[in-house]
């Protein structure tokens, strides 16, 4: 079950080369449905469908639903079996459940009360997170299974080069307050903030060596990315990680410095440890950030470790081998 662009069709492939019978259930590509509704609102109606059309697919052809998107997998669990049919047994994949925000505690029971229901799996980064969310929602640790986010397929990964000549920074729920007075321990250093509007706290000032952009396209983003000369990536506790610009920021032959989380740390050789610092500790972001402005050799071998552990360890090969054993496992535990 895949999301309004379809975009994953790798993994489609994969687990079909790998032996499983794979049907797909999709939007139809030729329909524009933006002048429809807003899109926001076309985005929950569109998971809703999804949800209902992959689960009843799959109760009746006793199947494993495996859902790209995760809250998906979560409204599927509550779509009624066909008369004669049992539910299916659902993965759904990449899960963050944020700790803040409008309708957090609905959104929590929503999520407690499908992952009791038995033949549940959903993926997530790490064993911490696994355990961190069991704990939360008060639901048996064996509900989640580690999944890592991989490189892209068909992903260029470009030559390590010390060029550029700004500090990038962007991405999602970042703690922008700690960036901010890192760079004012860096003045001679230029950074490139592209952030949310609504992420930006209210007040808070850039100094004169920090350019901030507010809700630009992808493209605009990861160009920026691309042409830095290192990338930072300052988690929030309980935020988003930033995975994918830590590993964007690998295959653009870039250093990334970020929050070290246990979810971040095993994408980090350990010839790259320092490039991790602790949460908010903008006088650690600075000393770093300093010492790779000035040393061209330092930020090519960072760069280049990064980007061979990244490579080797996290490929959607592995990615496709570890989502087969946990469907297979899934499968093993509730027979279809």
């Amino acid at each position: 079950m895949r999301g309004q662009r379809g975009e994953d069709h790798w993994l489609v492939d994969g687990l079909r080369e790998r032996g499983f019978r794979v049907a797909v259930v999709d939007f139809n590509p030729r329909v524009s449905l933006k002048v429809a509704a807003p899109r926001r609102g076309l985005r929950k109606a569109a998971s809703l469908w999804l949800s209902w059309r992959g689960a009843r697919l799959a109760a009746t052809t006793d199947s494993v639903l495996v859902a790209q998107n995760y809250m998906a997998a979560i409204l599927s669990i509550f779509v009624p079996a066909p008369r004669g049919y049992g539910r299916a047994p659902t993965v759904g994949l990449n899960m963050i459940l944020m700790h803040d925000g409008a309708g957090l505690l609905p959104r929590r029971t929503l999520h407690r009360l499908a992952l009791r229901m038995p033949g549940t799996i959903l993926t997530v980064n790490s064993q911490h997170l696994a355990d961190r969310y069991a704990d939360l929602l008060r639901v048996p640790s064996n509900r989640f299974a580690v999944l890592p986010d991989c490189w892209p397929v068909g992903a260029v990964f470009q030559r390590p080069t010390a060029e550029g000549d700004y500090v990038f920074v962007g991405g999602k729920r970042r703690d922008w307050p700690t960036v901010v007075a890192a760079a004012k321990a860096c003045p001679e250093v230029p950074f490139e903030i592209i952030a949310r509007r609504t992420d930006w706290p209210r007040g808070l000032v850039p100094t004169p060596n920090v350019h901030v952009r507010l809700d630009t396209s992808a493209s605009v983003f990861y160009t920026a990315l691309r042409e830095c000369r290192l990338a930072l990536v300052p988690s929030l506790p309980g935020g988003n990680l930033g995975l994918l610009v830590i590993i964007h920021g690998a295959m653009s032959g870039k250093p990334v410095v970020a929050t070290r989380t246990p979810e971040v740390e095993p994408y980090y050789p350990p010839d790259c440890s320092r490039l991790l610092v602790p949460l908010s500790d903008s006088r650690s972001i600075g000393d770093i950030v300093n010492r790779l402005w000035n040393d061209e050799q330092e930020v090519l071998f960072a760069a280049e470790k990064l980007q061979s552990h990244i490579r080797a360890e996290f490929s959607p090969q592995s990615y496709l081998a570890e989502l087969a054993g946990i469907i297979e496992g899934l499968r093993q535990r509730v027979p279809v």
